[in-house]
């Protein structure tokens, strides 16, 4: 219990479903079990991505208020990361493409 005495919902045991191996994305209804299963294993897959975008947003507003006027510097690396997550979690914009083609040597 924590100190309000409310039980503790810090811990929460989560079953990570496993990948299918036998699933066929050419025929993906022909087992519907598996298919469950890929579903299931895809969303929590997504859930993830969109769980480290979050992390990796959150870090680049902290670094974006303390480097204040420095941040295109500063920040640089974790906006290219930001970005090549938003591409990988399928949420990229057209506006980041020069910056991932950009020289990243600075």
């Amino acid at each position: 219990r924590n100190f309000l005495g409310m039980a503790d919902t810090t811990r929460v045991n989560i079953l990570i479903p496993p990948r299918p191996e036998n699933f066929d994305p050419e025929n993906p209804k022909k087992d519907i079990h598996t298919y469950n299963d890929y579903v299931a294993w895809s969303t929590y897959d997504q859930w993830l991505k969109v769980g480290e975008l979050h992390v990796v947003r959150d870090e680049l507003r902290k670094c974006y208020y303390k480097e204040g006027v420095n941040h295109y510097q500063k920040c640089r690396k974790l906006a290219l990361e930001y970005i090549e997550l938003s591409k990988q979690a399928g949420w990229a914009h057209k506006f980041a493409v020069p910056l991932i083609n950009a020289k990243t040597d600075k």
